[in-house]
C-alpha cells in the first residue's frame, strides 16, 4: 500500500491497525525452569529413553537460540521507534475509565509515510523480519507439540 502510495478506504483501519502493531513486538521470556530443576536434581537421568532425553535437551537448546533472534529482533524494532513515532499518534479512548484496559487508537498519517522512501523501505524490511519471526515461532511451537506427544507416548508405556 505505501509503495503504490494509495490507501483505499476499506484497508484504512487494518493499515492502522497494523502500524499499531509495530510496538507491540514481543519479547519471549522462555520458561526452561522444568529442564533445569529436572538436570539439577539428576531426575534428568532417571529417563530410561535416550533419544527422548537427547531431544528434550536440544528442545532446550532450541528455545534458547530462537530466544536470542527474537530479542534481536525486538530490539532492532525498538531501536527505530523514533522513526515509527514521528507519522503515528496514539488517541486514548478516555470515554472508558478502567484500571484493567485502555482502549488506544492511532491515527497515521499515510501520505507523509508513502512519500518517505526511507521509511517506506525500513517497513519493507521489517516486514521481512516480522516474516522470519512468525516463523520461528511457528517451528518452535510443532517442535514442543512433537516433544509433547512424545513425552505422553512415553509416559502412557510406563502406565501398562
Amino acid at each position: 500500500m505505501l509503495e503504490a502510495k494509495k490507501l483505499p478506504d476499506d484497508k484504512a483501519r487494518i493499515f492502522e491497525r497494523t502500524m499499531h502493531l509495530y510496538y507491540q513486538v514481543p519479547y519471549r521470556i522462555p520458561s526452561l525452569s522444568t529442564i533445569t530443576e529436572m538436570r539439577s536434581n539428576g531426575d534428568l537421568e532417571l529417563m530410561d529413553n535416550l533419544d527422548l532425553r537427547k531431544k528434550l535437551i536440544q528442545f532446550e537448546q532450541e528455545i534458547l537460540s530462537t530466544d536470542e533472534v527474537l530479542v534481536l529482533m525486538g530490539h532492532h524494532a525498538a531501536e527505530h521507534v523514533f522513526y515509527i513515532d514521528q507519522y503515528i499518534r496514539a488517541i486514548p479512548d478516555t470515554s472508558v475509565v478502567s484500571t484493567d484496559y485502555v482502549e488506544i487508537g492511532i491515527k497515521t498519517n499515510f501520505e507523509e509515510m508513502a512519500n518517505d522512501i526511507k521509511f517506506v523501505n525500513y517497513l519493507s524490511k521489517f516486514s521481512v523480519q516480522w516474516s522470519h519471526h512468525m516463523m520461528f515461532s511457528r517451528d518452535l511451537n510443532e517442535s514442543a507439540i512433537k516433544l509433547r506427544d512424545e513425552l505422553i507416548e512415553e509416559l502412557e508405556k510406563l502406565n501398562k
